[in-house]
């Protein structure tokens, strides 16, 4: 897999596909980000994520002030609300910071 910009376009190659993605309009679109910290499994809390804070800022930060990005930032969200938010818009990037343990991989 690689990402690379070239010119006008945000490039993404694996061994099948070829994706490009236009980068010469100044509104390049939706970038949301789903910063989960806090995890209940089947009404079991779970240890919070550490550093995601950081992450989410720093996500934040190269698609809104480098790629110009609308970014939207959503905090510990259910899967119902995040389903929402996804359904609420034509196109968009998203990215999720979440956790997968011993605690969370056979159960969610």
């Amino acid at each position: 897999m690689a990402v690379e910009s070239a010119n006008k376009f945000l490039v993404y190659r694996n061994q099948n596909v070829e994706l490009k993605y236009r980068m010469d309009h100044p509104k390049r679109g939706r970038f949301i980000i789903f910063n989960n910290t806090t995890f209940n499994v089947r009404g079991k809390k779970l240890d919070a994520r550490s550093g995601t804070a950081v992450d989410s800022r720093n996500l934040k930060d190269v698609f809104e002030k480098v790629l110009h990005f609308e970014v939207e930032v959503h905090n510990d969200l259910t899967c119902g609300q995040m389903e929402d938010i996804m359904r609420s818009g034509n196109s968009f990037f998203c990215w999720t910071f979440s956790k997968n343990t011993a605690q969370t991989h056979d159960k969610v």
